[in-house]
């Protein structure tokens, strides 16, 4: 856990990250359950925990939600989190500050947990037509692969012939929200690239799935280029909708915001 993690083995991780994620945004990707004892804890709560969070001024947003489907080739949780940060210094200097909380919420609340560092690619950036809700979360399609190395370049040109035309019906169709692109290689060798589409509803993205072919890397000759590849269902962990946290460095000076309960 965060409070057992030695300073040396901190600033190699700093470091590291530094080396890869020289500009540009990070994405924290955490997988966790449930715990069955959610009742104050050492003083805390989720909601007290996340609420710190969001008052800190290096996190730019965070959301949560549940897993539909799974795809991965190893067990995962039931549960995702995102935090994003403007560059892997906010990141460093986030877990610093919150590093009491931390400790509590993965140690007690949030188990087991898996954390991973995804580089945002701005270029695969996609905006759709459809408004998004104040605070309100889409239902997410999540895709992440690995292009084989002798596969490289026919990927590549594949996307050179094909990627504009698939984005651009995607963009027309009424009900996607957003598509956004990562990269990760420091970590883990299974996959180094991840999509995230999001859309307004469950329905609008199973038939985009299943009937409207809109999704480049989910097409066979996209497939035919990974040595892996794995995607993932989520949806909003609320009937009513769910929420996009925006955190102290991404709201306006004055605002506040307190994180739902979990």
């Amino acid at each position: 856990v965060l409070s057992h993690v030695s300073m040396f083995s901190y600033t190699c991780l700093v470091i590291a990250l530094l080396a890869v994620c020289t500009s540009g945004k990070l994405l924290l990707e955490v997988e966790f359950d449930i715990a069955q004892v959610q009742e104050q804890n050492q003083g805390q709560n989720v909601g007290q925990i996340l609420t710190a969070y969001l008052q800190d001024t290096n996190l730019l947003w965070l959301r949560y939600l549940n897993t539909i489907i799974d795809g991965t080739p190893y067990k995962t949780p039931s549960r995702i989190a995102y935090l994003e940060f403007e560059s892997v210094k906010e990141w460093s200097q986030f877990e610093k500050n919150q590093k009491g909380p931390t400790h509590v919420l993965f140690d007690i609340f949030w188990l087991p947990w898996r954390r991973l560092p995804w580089q945002t690619d701005e270029d695969g950036t996609i905006t759709g037509k459809a408004e998004r809700a104040t605070g309100k979360e889409g239902y997410l399609f999540v895709i992440k692969y690995k292009i084989a190395a002798d596969k490289k370049k026919q990927y590549s040109e594949l996307k050179k012939k094909q990627l504009n035309a698939f984005n651009t019906k995607l963009v027309q169709n009424e009900a996607f929200l957003e598509r956004r692109s990562y990269q990760e290689t420091l970590f883990q060798s299974d996959f180094s690239n991840m999509a995230m589409y999001e859309f307004i509803s469950l329905e609008a993205m199973t038939e985009v799935l299943f009937d409207g072919g809109l999704i480049f890397e989910n097409t066979e000759g996209a497939h035919e280029c990974f040595s892996n590849y794995a995607a993932t269902m989520y949806q909003p962990p609320y009937e009513n909708g769910g929420n996009i946290l925006h955190g102290h460095a991404f709201r306006q000076p004055g605002a506040q915001q307190q994180a739902p309960p979990s």
